[in-house]
């Protein structure tokens, strides 16, 4: 039975040596169906996130599950200091080909307290659905929490309320068994909105729940994304 760990290591297989924006998105699956995504979409998204988390340039990011590094690419391309953990060590290997000035590490998400330094920014884009449960995903949360010193932003989750409406979007054009064999053992977490608003004000944070850009893809009407403030003493 696969496992999403199989299925994202062959993602980085065969990256180029100096891997391109268009590329890393290919690798990091922006670029078919639902969730296909453009450069320059991709480049508005990047700032739309910028302009929540008020992050300035050269300040320094650490994005769980980074993957080939398409988000912190369109970062570093904007003077931010990029490092980035992922447990699949070819989509890590196009990213460090693609950024040698930023820091890469193959790692389980819950295992991010094993980087050295705290960052101004903590980010996961498009992760969490990846996870095994959500006991899991509060380990994730609580470990981007204790290295962020301003803000975790959580991007691109699976809404609970709506699951009816994403499933049927991820089957539309195969039919039953397509389906059935494409996604076999391959589970998807959906996260209440309040779960995010509960973790983050039990540690003293502000929490913003916002509905996903609907002009970033077709699938975005079914997500949300999470920016979570450490208030200032």
């Amino acid at each position: 039975m696969t496992t999403w760990g199989q299925v994202w290591e062959r993602k980085g297989l065969g990256a180029t040596l100096q891997p391109t924006l268009s590329e890393l998105l290919q690798r990091d699956g922006f670029d078919s169906g639902g969730g296909n995504i453009s450069e320059a979409v991709w480049q508005r998204y990047v700032d739309w996130v910028l302009e929540k988390v008020d992050l300035p340039a050269a300040r320094s990011v650490l994005e769980v599950g980074s993957g080939a590094g398409a988000f912190l690419y369109a970062l570093m391309e904007r003077g931010s200091q990029v490092t980035g953990t992922d447990y699949s060590a070819s989509l890590i290997a196009a990213a460090r080909a693609a950024m040698p000035g930023g820091r890469f590490f193959v790692h389980e998400a819950r295992h991010i307290a094993e980087i050295d330094g705290s960052f101004d920014v903590v980010m996961a884009n498009s992760v969490f659905q990846y996870f095994p449960d959500q006991p899991y995903a509060h380990d994730v949360l609580q470990g981007m929490l204790a290295k962020a010193t301003s803000t975790v932003a959580i991007l691109d989750v699976y809404d609970a309320a709506q699951r009816e409406e994403m499933e049927a979007v991820r089957r539309a054009g195969l039919t039953e068994a397509a389906y059935t064999e494409k996604y076999r053992g391959l589970a998807h977490q959906y996260y209440e909105r309040a779960w995010f608003e509960a973790a983050g004000g039990a540690s003293g944070c502000e929490v913003e729940v916002v509905d996903q850009p609907k002009w970033l893809c077709d699938v975005s009407k079914c997500r949300f994304s999470v920016f979570i403030r450490k208030k200032s003493p």
